[in-house]
């Protein structure tokens, strides 16, 4: 290959952003293997310690930093935000912001934050409007907390969707139980090859508790093999506790 040329400088900012991007742990750079790798790809690149790459992290995000205030300073209108808080189950507190604006060639200028009705973002958003000190808000800030429309209807369908719940936490559970297991799922599908006009064309689905329009993929996916679950329940006793009733 001949004698190998390489930057140590672009070689650290790409680990840094692999390390970043990838999610993972500082301490890779410790690992035997990994070392002998980088090693014998190039025995004269000095692999950085983890506290090296820890610094490294912190002056790409200032770099980084500095280029988006950069361009935020530029923009001639206003910014719209849309943002959520949440706290996860080791009870660390969680916001994710997102910033959209319109370049220069366009002339919209609003700037609302799009929210969902938790009364942590509502806390949040009178300490926000707090910093207004040169009143330039619009209306007054009025409408600057705007609910996520999505977040309201995803509300509104899973209220309704209570009246069936006992029917849909039973298909739901139907699922979990085949999909739990690979031998579940054969023995599901040799069952129905017997019932005339019915084919497994449609993988079975879960929803996700926050998205109604995954609970509607999920009872579609279901409907299909009604008398497969049947007949299912009919030859497997553990899975009768799980499976709807005709009517449901």
């Amino acid at each position: 290959m001949g004698s190998l040329k390489i930057d140590s400088g672009v070689a650290r900012d790409m680990f840094t952003g692999y390390v970043v991007v990838g999610d993972n742990p500082f301490n890779m750079v410790d690992d035997r293997r990994f070392r002998n790798w980088v090693k014998y790809i190039s025995s004269t690149l000095k692999l950085p310690s983890r506290n090296t790459v820890k610094a490294d992290i912190v002056k790409v995000h200032k770099r980084e930093a500095g280029k988006l205030k950069k361009i935020l300073v530029s923009i001639p209108n206003r910014i719209f935000l849309t943002s959520d808080l949440w706290t996860s189950s080791t009870n660390e507190g969680f916001i994710c912001l997102t910033a959209h604006f319109i370049d220069e060639n366009w002339k919209l200028q609003n700037f609302f934050i799009t929210l969902d009705n938790d009364s942590s973002n509502d806390t949040c958003v009178e300490h926000l409007k707090s910093l207004d000190v040169h009143g330039s808000l619009l209306c007054g800030g009025e409408f600057f907390h705007v609910c996520c429309f999505a977040h309201i209807l995803n509300l509104i369908v899973q209220d309704g969707i209570k009246i069936c719940s006992d029917a849909v936490y039973k298909i739901r559970e139907s699922i979990k139980f085949l999909r739990k297991s690979e031998s579940r799922m054969v023995k599901f599908k040799e069952y129905f090859e017997d019932i005339e006009g019915l084919e497994y064309t449609t993988a079975l689905c879960l929803d996700v508790p926050t998205r109604w329009n995954s609970l509607y993929a999920m009872l579609a996916s279901a409907i299909p093999y009604k008398k497969a679950f049947e007949m299912y329940k009919v030859k497997e006793a553990g899975f009768r506790e799980y499976c709807p009733s005709s009517d449901e």
